[in-house]
């Protein structure tokens, strides 16, 4: 049902460790999320619950987030102990005729080749660099200074 990723960028931050609530692999904070809802694939970025070290954390990422709408649609209104979505695509990825005869002969393949490989160069990038950035200013706060 998901596809979840992260950036590799990500990795190097221990407090990116200290989600919850995915699958018993996974302690990840903050995931990708490609769902497939209603047959139909569509893109967010899910902020997962944790314990109570990771709360200063979970607020900052929300805060950074909420203060850049021209990259991040934030379906979540208030950041609560539960599950948060940073980001939401308005539109699905797929539609109707995608599963037509475009399925069959390589189209709906194409669209779907078009559409990461337009996320990954042009909203990835600007996107990650404020959940880095706001990483590294959150380990700096932990670490004195």
């Amino acid at each position: 049902y998901y596809v979840r990723f992260r950036s590799a960028d990500w990795g190097c931050f221990e407090a990116m460790q200290t989600g919850s609530g995915w699958v018993p692999s996974s302690n990840a904070l903050l995931l990708f999320e490609l769902s497939f809802y209603n047959d139909f694939p569509w893109l967010a970025l899910s902020l997962s619950t944790g314990d109570d070290t990771n709360n200063l954390l979970r607020s900052r990422l929300f805060e950074s987030i909420r203060q850049r709408p021209d990259l991040f649609r934030l379906k979540t209104t208030s950041l609560t102990d539960d599950w948060a979505i940073l980001h939401e695509e308005k539109d699905y990825i797929l539609d109707d005729s995608d599963y037509g005869p475009g399925w069959d002969d390589g189209t709906t393949r194409t669209k779907i080749e078009a559409w990461v490989k337009n996320f990954a160069e042009n909203e990835f990038p600007a996107m990650n660099k404020v959940i880095v950035d706001c990483l590294r200013e959150y380990e700096a706060d932990q670490n004195g200074g």
